[in-house]
């Protein structure tokens, strides 16, 4: 389960960090949202840090395992929202919804009794108690809900990333009701040694489904950005212009450009003028190199155009 959560974690960090700049858009703000609120919970189920610590600064009376629930619950809210908005589908109604769920956890979790000190198996050591039964199946009915819904939006997918976001979220509310299953047979069914094969089914179902979409949603954000094409245009621009001055620090300066794509037109133009000037002409790979980018101009154009024509 660790190494789940902190392959999880790991992704979630990446992505928190590199789009800081998104808090200013209010249009990309929830996709930081669930990223931060996403690494929040990895944390607080003690992948990160030891339990006890993070479990002391709130007590150490086990107030960390509902803190865990909300953030989790919080995380794939706002992911919900930021798909939405990505693939240009409806958003959730309302967040007097989220405060509902919150709500609705908290009540049966104050009934607990006797929760401390800290334990990595909170439940399993309350499972006898109706309000950890109640709080546990209010917390993962919300996941399901709302990964549920998040199917129901993405059901037609129209890219490769999207199939990957349903492979990653199809195991999600089946590991929630894996859980549920667990809580209710082993409070009404106490010595029944299946229970414990429930539980130890739903951290490789759930965390295997969010670092599967953790990966999707991080490769959607990069194409969003043109990243890779970005880099390839960098690439792209370096070749020629070590190609034209045959020399490395005019290589690395081409990488370094802001718009790698003029740049490498414009080298590629001068390649063309210095071999009908000197009539010396390219070698094979030169050649070869040139035309391949020549090639990828004439494609851009032809796409140009036929954008404009629509």
């Amino acid at each position: 389960m660790k190494q789940f959560a902190v392959i999880a974690f790991a992704i979630l960090l990446v992505l928190l960090l590199t789009r800081l700049s998104s808090l200013k858009r209010p249009s990309a703000r929830p996709a930081w949202l669930a990223t931060f609120f996403g690494c929040l919970a990895i944390i607080s189920i003690g992948a990160v840090f030891p339990l006890p610590l993070v479990d002391e600064a709130l007590g150490g009376t086990n107030l960390i395992n509902l803190v865990q629930s909300f953030l989790t619950v919080t995380a794939f809210w706002f992911f919900r929202d930021a798909v939405s908005i990505f693939y240009q589908k409806p958003k959730l109604r309302s967040r007097w919804t989220l405060l509902f769920i919150v709500v609705a956890m908290a009540v049966p979790f104050l009934f607990i009794h006797d929760r401390g000190p800290t334990s990595n198996t909170f439940m399993a050591d309350h499972v006898d108690q109706l309000g950890n039964v109640m709080y546990n199946t209010v917390y993962m009915l919300a996941v399901a809900a709302i990964v549920l819904d998040l199917i129901r939006l993405l059901r037609h997918p129209a890219d490769k990333i999207q199939t990957v976001f349903l492979v990653g979220l199809f195991p999600i509310p089946f590991a929630c009701a894996v859980e549920i299953a667990y809580v209710v047979t082993a409070h009404l069914l106490p010595y029944w040694g299946g229970a414990q094969l429930l539980a130890d089914a739903f951290y490789p179902l759930f965390y295997v489904g969010v670092s599967i979409v953790a990966i999707a949603w991080t490769t959607a954000m990069i194409r969003e950005r043109g990243v890779i094409n970005r880099v390839l245009w960098k690439l792209r621009s370096a070749q020629v212009a070590y190609l034209l001055k045959r020399s490395h620090l005019s290589a690395l300066r081409a990488f370094r450009s802001k718009k790698p794509d003029e740049l490498a037109y414009a080298l590629s133009i001068q390649i063309r003028n210095h071999e009908i000037h000197t009539q010396i002409p390219l070698s094979h790979r030169q050649e070869r190199a040139v035309a391949r980018l020549e090639s990828r101009f004439l494609e851009l154009s032809a796409a140009d155009l036929t954008a404009t024509a629509r």
